[in-house]
């Protein structure tokens, strides 16, 4: 329960100031928090440990507190916002990369084999092509079974109608979005195993964050 909260808290300052740095009082996290059952001294706690480990900056105002991300947790929050809010990655070239180490953005399908999005750079040996496409068990290991079937349990959640209060429910669909999708291979769908649900959840979890 303890890393959850101090994620939940994260993925509430990113997804409230991540355009301009702003900061949110300790009273608003509660708010969004607490119904989901995560208590005060829950909320204190991962907000110091927070603190101790570089991701938020505290400052107060009168009696209240007030919490921002600091700058570097900023800036994770900034380069994943695309994949978070935005749109699923478009079909298009993609290329093998046979080097040790995965490219930025790529997929590892074996040992010194990986997969991405975009031509190949010059400078990196494997094959660049716009009908690359993966076995079943390369899809498979790309999307497990435990990230298709936590996607099919999120959808179900999303589409359903809230068992806490909306900004909560907001909250927690939009937390486990963002854990589920960056552990997702940033590829597109069409590769994807057939009950990968990637389309109708994103739409789901977008329309759920675009609600007044």
């Amino acid at each position: 329960m303890a890393q959850r909260t101090w994620s939940l808290i994260v993925t509430l300052l990113g997804d409230r100031t991540r355009h301009d740095g702003s900061a949110v009082s300790g009273q608003d996290i509660a708010a969004a928090l607490e119904p989901a059952g995560i208590t005060p001294q829950a909320i204190r706690t991962a907000l110091h440990r927070l603190r101790a480990d570089g991701w938020i900056e505290t400052t107060r105002d009168g009696r209240a507190s007030l919490h921002r991300l600091s700058a570097s947790a900023l800036a994770q929050t900034r380069a994943a916002a695309p994949r978070i809010y935005g749109p699923a990655p478009a079909p298009g070239p993609l290329h093998l990369a046979l080097t040790e180490a995965p490219p930025p953005g790529a997929a590892t399908l074996a040992p010194g084999l990986h997969v991405a999005r975009g031509p190949r750079p010059a400078a990196t040996p494997g094959l660049t092509g716009t009908d690359l496409r993966l076995t079943p068990a390369q899809a498979a290991s790309l999307w497990p079974r435990p990230l298709r079937r936590d996607a099919k349990a999120l959808l179900a959640r999303a589409a359903a109608p809230p068992d806490s209060p909306p900004e909560t429910h907001r909250l927690l669909v939009l937390h486990d979005w963002r854990r589920l999708v960056l552990r997702a291979p940033d590829l597109p769908d069409a590769l994807a195993p057939a009950d990968w649900p990637g389309d109708a959840l994103r739409r789901a979890v977008h329309a759920l964050l675009a609600a007044p």
